[in-house]
C-alpha cells in the first residue's frame, strides 16, 4: 500500500508482493513476534535472486520502515545486529539447521521508503495515553490529558495549540508510563520462567489508552527542520506541514479519542518487549537528531532510526506534507550510516500518499507518478 507497484510495472519494474506470516504488525499474538519475520523477507528476497535478477531493492512504507531496515542491517551485519546488553528482547539471531553457524541472509542492493515510522516500539511510545498514571486501575491524571481543554484542546474544532510547559510534561509522562509497564513485564516475565505465575512461559497484558498522539491534533507540530527537495514545487526549503487532525490526516477525519479513553491494546510479555517496549527519559517526536530524541535505540531491535545507523545499502526516502513524520525522516537521514541517501518531500502527500486535498494540492495520481519518476531515476543511477 502506498506504493504505485503497477505504474513501475509498466516501466519495466518488476515486484514480487508478499505477506509475512503476521499480516497484522500490531497484532502480533501469541509467540508471533517482530524479529523471525525476516526470514519472511529472506524468502522473498531469495525469490527473486533466484529468478535471475541483479539487482533487488526493498521497499518498505509505514511499519514496513522498521521490517526492511531490520532486515537490511541483519543481512548486512549478521547475528550482531541482535546483541547488545541493553536490548529488552533477548533474540539468539538466525543459524543453520546445526544451531551453531549463523545463517546469512541475502543483502539486498538498496532501500526505498514511504512516510516510514521511526520504529515499532517508538511508534508505539508516540501514542501512549501519559494520563494514565496507574496500569491497574486506569486512573487517569487530567493535566496530562491532551483532550482536555484546560491543557490546549479545543473541542469544537477538535484540534490544540498546546503550550510548550504541557509538551515537555507531556513528553516525559509518555517515557515513565513506558518504563513502568516495561519493569512491570519484565518482573512479571521473570515471576513466570520461575513457575511463580499462571503461566509458565510468561503471560498476558493488557494496555489501555494507545491513541494519545500530540501531532493528531496540534498542527503547528511537525514541520521540517532542514531543507529537502519538496515535489512538484521543485524547490530546495524547509517543509512545513499540511496535516488534518487525526491519524492518517485525511479531510473530514478526526482525532480518535475513544481509542485514547477507551481503547487497549493486548499482548503477551514477549510480543510486547520484540514489538513495543524501549527505554527513554523522554519522548521527543519533533527530534531531528538522536540527542535530542531522549530514546535509547540500543534497548530494542526494532527502530528504523537504530538499524538504519548500521546499514549501509543506499536509500530514498519519500515523506508527505500531510503526513505526521517529516521529523522522522530528517532523523533517520541525519543518523543514517549510509552515505547513498535522499528525502523526496511530496508536497500534501498524506501517510499512503493519497492527496490530503485536491482542490489545494496535486492529486493523488498526480503525486503518484512524481514517486514513480524519482524512483525509476534513483534505480537507473544504481542499475
Amino acid at each position: 500500500a502506498g506504493f504505485p507497484n503497477a505504474e513501475l510495472g509498466e516501466k519495466g519494474v518488476a515486484f514480487l508482493g508478499f505477506n509475512t506470516h503476521a499480516v497484522n504488525n500490531d497484532d502480533l499474538g501469541p509467540d508471533k513476534i517482530f524479529e523471525p519475520l525476516m526470514l519472511d523477507v529472506a524468502a522473498a528476497v531469495q525469490e527473486m535472486k533466484d529468478r535471475g535478477y541483479t539487482k533487488v531493492f526493498l521497499l518498505g512504507g509505514s511499519a514496513g520502515g522498521p521490517l526492511m531496515s531490520l532486515y537490511q542491517n541483519v543481512a548486512e551485519n549478521g547475528n550482531a545486529a541482535f546483541a547488545g546488553e541493553k536490548k529488552l528482547f533477548k533474540f539468539p539471531g538466525f543459524f543453520e539447521k546445526d544451531g551453531k553457524t549463523p545463517l546469512a541472509l541475502p543483502k539486498a542492493d538498496g532501500i526505498i521508503l514511504r512516510n516510514p515510522i521511526c520504529g515499532m516500539p517508538t511508534s508505539f511510545l508516540n501514542r501512549l495515553d501519559p494520563s494514565i498514571v496507574d496500569e491497574v486501575t486506569a486512573k487517569r491524571d487530567p493535566s496530562l490529558d491532551l483532550f482536555n481543554h484546560a491543557n490546549g484542546y479545543d473541542p469544537k474544532t477538535e484540534t490544540a495549540e498546546y503550550g510548550r510547559a504541557f509538551i515537555d510534561r507531556f513528553e516525559h509522562a509518555q517515557s515513565a508510563r513506558m518504563n513502568r509497564l516495561i519493569d512491570m513485564v519484565l518482573k512479571a516475565d521473570a515471576a513466570a520462567k520461575a513457575g511463580k505465575g499462571p503461566y509458565t512461559d510468561g503471560g498476558i497484558i493488557v494496555i489501555p489508552g494507545t491513541r494519545a498522539r500530540l501531532m493528531y491534533t496540534d498542527m503547528h507540530l511537525g514541520n521540517g527542520v532542514g531543507k529537502w527537495l519538496i515535489l512538484p514545487d521543485n524547490v530546495v526549503a524547509v517543509p512545513r506541514n499540511d496535516r488534518a487532525p487525526g491519524h492518517y490526516s485525511l479531510v473530514g477525519e478526526t482525532p480518535d479519542r475513544n481509542a485514547s479513553v477507551e481503547g487497549a491494546m493486548i499482548h503477551t510479555y514477549a510480543s510486547f518487549l520484540s514489538n513495543h517496549a524501549i527505554r527513554s527519559q523522554y519522548n521527543n517526536p519533533q527530534a531531528t537528531h538522536l540527542s535530542e530524541w531522549g530514546v535509547d535505540v540500543e534497548t530494542s531491535n526494532t527502530t528504523t532510526v537504530g538499524n538504519m545507523m548500521h546499514v549501509s545499502a543506499p536509500w530514498i526516502l519519500f515523506a508527505g506534507t500531510a503526513d505526521d513524520k517529516i521529523n522522522i525522516a530528517e532523523l533517520i537521514y541525519n543518523e543514517a550510516k549510509s552515505k547513498d541517501k535522499k528525502i523526496i518531500v511530496l508536497r500534501g502527500a498524506t501517510h499512503p500518499i493519497a492527496s490530503v486535498d485536491p482542490k489545494r494540492f496535486l492529486d493523488t495520481k498526480g503525486l503518484r507518478d512524481i514517486m514513480v519518476a524519482e524512483i525509476m531515476k534513483w534505480l537507473k543511477d544504481r542499475s
